[in-house]
């Protein structure tokens, strides 16, 4: 490997170690699975990496990042199709895009926000995410436990979503 190679590799190693816990958040603060969340940070890392020659050194680093990981968000979004569903429509994704980016340097306090707003949460709301984000139980099989419609299942996923998302903003333009 020739030395340009070699500074290349030290850079986007530096910049990633610097931010990838803030891109890491965002995604999972759009996506609430950790799973999910793993698959799409390497979607964006390894992206970044093929197209690194295209950063320009001293830019955001991070924002560009989020940036990807957006687009990667909306392709997880539209191959699980939730958006038709009405989990977190492309317009909230937007919405939620613009908030985190504008604050990328306040990430701990949007994390710690968010955990706050989830804790306010009531049990069965809490219960509800958990099985859906943390057990990756299927929205069919929730529906089935709960003896519910899975569309009913959506809409309750989404209702608090809304909510999270209404928290953590209200919370951090105090």
């Amino acid at each position: 490997m020739d030395d340009s190679k070699s500074k290349d590799v030290q850079e986007y190693v530096r910049l990633v170690a610097t931010n990838e816990r803030r891109i890491y958040g965002y995604i999972l603060a759009m996506v609430l699975s950790h799973q999910d969340a793993d698959d799409i940070l390497q979607e964006t890392l390894i992206y970044t990496w093929n197209e690194f020659d295209k950063y320009r050194p001293g830019t955001n680093f991070g924002a560009w990042a989020m940036s990807v990981a957006r687009y990667r968000i909306l392709d997880y979004l539209r191959n699980k199709k939730l958006e038709r569903q009405a989990v977190l429509t492309n317009t909230l994704v937007a919405d939620f895009h613009d908030e985190v980016r504008e604050s990328t340097d306040d990430m701990d306090d949007y994390l710690d926000t968010l955990q706050y707003c989830v804790k306010k949460l009531n049990a069965a709301d809490r219960t509800l995410l958990t099985e859906r984000y943390q057990k990756n139980y299927s929205v069919k099989e929730i529906a089935e436990a709960a003896g519910v419609t899975v569309q009913n299942v959506y809409q309750k996923l989404s209702r608090i979503q809304v909510m999270l998302y209404r928290c953590v903003k209200r919370a951090l333009a105090v």
